[in-house]
């Protein structure tokens, strides 16, 4: 990001489900305060959907730095993780097999704070992270 690039292995229009652990640590609280309601559920979740293209406008928003979604090959994932490039396989082959229902979601579990990624990236310490200084230690 530090260059203006999210560089990601994945077409600028696809869309993916996404959701910060905040969130998952909060469904987790309300379901072992509620087991009995949560018993023998299964629960799709993601608090946000974005495509690249929308997570980088958002990210210039959040940083005050223009960011451009770049599609990198998913050999180069390969070279920096083989299960993220696995990981970023399936997104652009099979991609996730359920819909998520996020308005669902926030209307069933409000107790929750779902967070959408602008929420989230306007969270992040940006000028700290995407400082010089913090490159050199990485």
């Amino acid at each position: 990001l530090r260059d203006g690039r999210l560089a990601w292995p994945m077409p600028a229009d696809r869309p993916l489900a996404l959701i910060p652990v905040t969130d998952i640590g909060a469904l987790a609280a309300l379901v072992m305060q509620r087991r009995n309601e949560f018993a023998g559920c299964r629960i799709d979740l993601a608090s946000d959907e974005c495509t690249p293209r929308r997570i980088a406008e958002l990210l210039t928003a959040a940083t005050g730095r223009p960011i451009a979604h770049q599609e990198v090959p998913l050999a180069h994932a390969r070279t920096r993780s083989a299960d993220l490039a696995a990981m970023f396989a399936y997104f652009n082959g099979i991609g996730l097999d359920v819909d998520v229902d996020v308005a669902g979601l926030r209307r069933d579990y409000p107790e929750v704070g779902w967070h959408s990624f602008a929420d989230w990236a306007g969270g992040r310490p940006w000028s700290t992270l995407l400082s010089p200084a913090a490159a050199t230690h990485q």
